[in-house]
């Protein structure tokens, strides 16, 4: 688990982290994957590539 999930599961409530258990223990086994919507960010140096 890295520090980011693992501080993201301790810094639940207690309800929601059992709850969290919960489902992911209910999940089928071709689902264990969990999936999150992340975006990402672009950007430039500015100046950079200027001619």
């Amino acid at each position: 688990m890295t520090h980011g999930y693992r501080a993201f599961i301790e810094d639940l409530p207690a309800d929601r982290r059992a709850e969290f258990h919960d489902r992911v223990l209910a999940l089928r086994a071709k689902d264990l994957v969990l999936r999150r919507v992340t975006g990402v960010w672009s950007g430039r140096k500015p100046g950079f590539g200027a001619a």
